[in-house]
């Protein structure tokens, strides 16, 4: 186990070095085991033994005989006869101690941060060896994901890891994500190492070798769900990638009708329950839950529901109806026997498994199984080519129950299965695109820690029962009673207070979630009014600092239109004054524009006026004057700064 990390960093390492297929990533293994232990003759037993116990993966026999006859073939083992011998020149050009020194490096790095962080953030003090395991059990959590159609289990050394490792680990690589970006690549590179290193176990993988194109992929009903963002963002992002990259390799999508009608049937009870006080985490959907422990109201579900046809447009993912029975009896395969495979496989993984709760669950995917089988017509494909159409799920039991009841009832062991896991389907996309390899491993890191650090069921059940005791003893108040069924703090509090294990929850743990939970809440709003009164204040501020500007502007233009207004108050004075004359001297002098009768006519009347006017109410021209230059200046005003000027100087008088 010291070395299984290292050694499966090398591989990838490896990897982007050849350049070629997953058996020549071991090539550089087997040269060092011949340097190191100086074989006189191959013995394959002895170099299975050799490879565990110098690089702490476990490589069977027969596997062990590919990578062989792979070596056989890169000239560093001769056959002379029965015997295979060692090529010591050959395996002289090989240096692999750099490569190895160097991650063997990064890993003693990786796993003392880890232990920093487990002691610093949990106050767990962990061992080398202990911190490995956790590593280990992070890698193996996938194993029947990707190794459902081998004989093997798995390369790496037997474990038994305790929740709280597991819990501590993926805590790691969560906050290795979020702040530690080489931290982070390196546990990329040990992934996609182990993958590569689980290849070489399936003895027949060449076959699924070759192009995705015009193959029908049909999706079961959580791929569906993952791609909508009804599990969470995490994993819509991987499976969005993931789809995006099967539309760049000419696959073709589909859905069957009777699992799009599935969807659309956990999203309606989902809006049934999402706002119900009976809402049991316990017996919820992984929709349920996610939707009610991020608050989602009924509108928010609604808007999922609406949306998911478009999300089907986006990816060019069709609808269509299951093969018509009648048309297809001459390919109709033993679904009780598959139903029957199924549910063998669920209690193996799950003794506790209930059958009668999941029927209909496993009739809808028996009856997309047999439809594969329908659609290939009998056909039994040996290569990924000849597949035509497969069935993809996220249920790594359903696809190993499905090669379990292909190699009882069609008798072949070698063919390509109908229904094959999203991750080994990815898997194959990578292996043949290395390119491709860091969009869809990273994403899928990540929406796996996510789910990985949600509590399980047994602590959740654990926890209801001592919330539903602390009500009845009126410890809690109706609220708190659905607070700490419902929000999602209360969950992830719980996972952290137990780092996931059962055994560590006691009859405190609920208390003290909600405390921390009321904690949480008095903060929250003590922060909210503290930006709002902020806010506010800046908000008082800049409307002080407006206000301010404004008036500036308003006296700038108050003191130019009474300038302006001056000039023309000036102007009408003299002219007033020039008439007056004019008209006061056509009165007492009879000749004075005598000639000009339509001119001294209007002076000697606009002169009675103003005289009349001026004995009657005090008129003057100097009054007339002053009157005409507010009007003036009032006018220049409004239309310097707009209409409304005036009606708010009057509003703002008034009050």
């Amino acid at each position: 186990m010291d070395n299984a990390i290292a050694s499966l960093a090398v591989l990838k390492v490896n990897w982007d070095y050849l350049k070629k297929d997953y058996i020549e990533n071991f090539i550089p293994f087997i040269a060092t085991l011949i340097k190191k232990y100086n074989y006189g003759a191959i013995d394959v037993n002895t170099i299975c033994n050799d490879f565990r116990k110098e690089f702490g993966l476990v490589i069977p026999y027969h596997p062990m005989c590919t990578i062989l006859a792979r070596a056989q073939k890169r000239g560093l083992i001769d056959k002379s006869y029965d015997t295979f011998k060692p090529n010591k020149n050959k395996v002289a050009q090989f240096d692999f101690a750099t490569t190895a020194d160097e991650q063997i490096r990064k890993q003693e790095k990786i796993i003392k941060e880890f232990i920093d962080f487990a002691k610093r953030e949990y106050s767990v003090e962990l061992t080398k060896e202990g911190a490995d395991a956790a590593f280990i059990s992070f890698l193996k959590d996938h194993d029947l994901d990707i190794l459902f159609a081998s004989h093997q289990s798995t390369v790496l050394p037997p474990i038994k890891p305790s929740n709280e490792k597991k819990f501590l680990i993926y805590k790691f690589i969560k906050n290795a994500h979020e702040s530690e970006p080489q931290v982070f690549e390196f546990i990329v590179d040990i992934a996609v190492g182990y993958i590569l290193a689980s290849a070489i176990l399936y003895d027949k993988f060449n076959k699924f070798a070759g192009k995705l194109r015009k193959i029908n992929f049909y999706f079961d009903t959580r791929c569906i769900l993952r791609l909508i963002g009804a599990e969470g963002k995490e994993k819509k992002d991987a499976y969005m990638e993931f789809f995006k990259t099967l539309l760049e390799e000419k696959g073709n999508l589909f859905i069957f009708q009777h699992t799009y009608d599935e969807i659309m049937g956990i999203l309606e009870d989902a809006l049934r329950r999402v706002g119900s006080p009976l809402y049991d985490p316990s017996l919820a959907s992984p929709v349920l839950r996610y939707f009610v422990e991020n608050n989602y109201k009924s509108s928010d579900v609604e808007r999922f529901i609406v949306n998911a046809d478009s999300v089907l447009q986006e990816n060019k993912i069709i609808k269509v109806d299951a093969p018509d029975p009648n048309k297809y009896k001459y390919y109709q395969i033993d679904e009780e026997k598959l139903y029957g495979a199924i549910v063998e496989i669920y209690k193996e993984q799950n003794p506790s498994f209930k059958e009668l709760e999941k029927r209909s669950a496993i009739q809808r995917d028996v009856k997309s199984i047999a439809s594969i089988y329908k659609l290939r017509k009998g056909r039994k494909p040996k290569t990924i080519k000849e597949a035509d159409s497969i069935f993809a799920t996220t249920n790594s039991g359903l696809s190993y129950a499905n090669k379990r009841f292909e190699s009882s009832e069609i008798g072949e062991d070698h063919n390509i299965p109908a229904c094959l896991t999203d991750i080994f389907i990815g898997t194959l996309i990578w292996l043949q695109s290395p390119a491709k390899v860091l969009s869809l491993n990273e994403k899928k890191i990540i929406a796996d820690c996510y789910a990985a650090l949600q509590p399980n069921d047994t602590l959740i059940k654990k926890f209801l029962n001592e919330v539903e005791k602390l009500k009845g003893e009126k410890k809690i108040s109706d609220d708190e009673h659905y607070l700490l069924r419902t929000h999602r703090v209360a969950m992830e509090l719980l996972e952290e207070k137990t780092m996931g294990d059962p055994n560590n929850f006691t009859d405190k743990t609920s208390e003290e979630i909600l405390e921390e939970i009321r904690e949480g809440i008095k903060k929250e709003g003590e922060e909210k009014y503290l930006k709002e009164k902020e806010h506010h204040g800046e908000t008082l501020s800049k409307l002080d600092t407006t206000e301010k500007e404004k008036e500036g502007i308003e006296r700038n233009i108050e003191k130019r239109a009474e300038k302006i207004s001056a000039i023309f108050g000036k102007i009408l004075f003299v002219i007033l004054v020039i008439i007056f004359i004019l008209g006061t001297a056509a009165q007492f002098f009879p000749d004075f524009l005598n000639n000009q009768r339509l001119l001294r006519v209007p002076l000697i009347l606009i002169t009675f006026l103003l005289g009349l006017l001026s004995i009657a109410t005090g008129f003057n021209i100097k009054g007339l004057r002053d009157n005409i230059k507010i009007v003036i200046k009032n006018k220049i005003i409004r239309w310097l700064i707009g209409e409304n000027t005036d009606t708010e100087k009057k509003k703002k008088e008034t009050v």
